[in-house]
């Protein structure tokens, strides 16, 4: 039998390896995009750095989807990295 292999991809995961990375994301907050670097995510929320130097920080359960300019970084790595 063939192995079978889960991954669960999450927006928590993006965000953390956004921040590893030191990546810059946006984040659907109530329809909004929001933009910037990850600062910090401890599983409950974000802190997002704006270019202008904006400090946002947000409710995990309130991010609808995150986007990654550079999902090339995301390539071939698996959520436990």
């Amino acid at each position: 039998m063939a192995g079978f292999a889960a991954v669960v991809y999450t927006i928590g995961t993006a965000l953390r390896r956004a921040q590893d990375e030191d990546m810059a994301v946006e984040i659907l907050v109530a329809g909004e995009w929001m933009a910037g670097r990850v600062s910090a995510t401890d599983g409950q929320g974000v802190m997002l750095l704006g270019a202008n130097g904006e400090l946002s920080i947000v409710r995990l359960a309130g991010v609808d989807a995150v986007r990654v300019p550079d999902a090339a970084a995301f390539a071939g790595r698996s959520p436990d990295e």
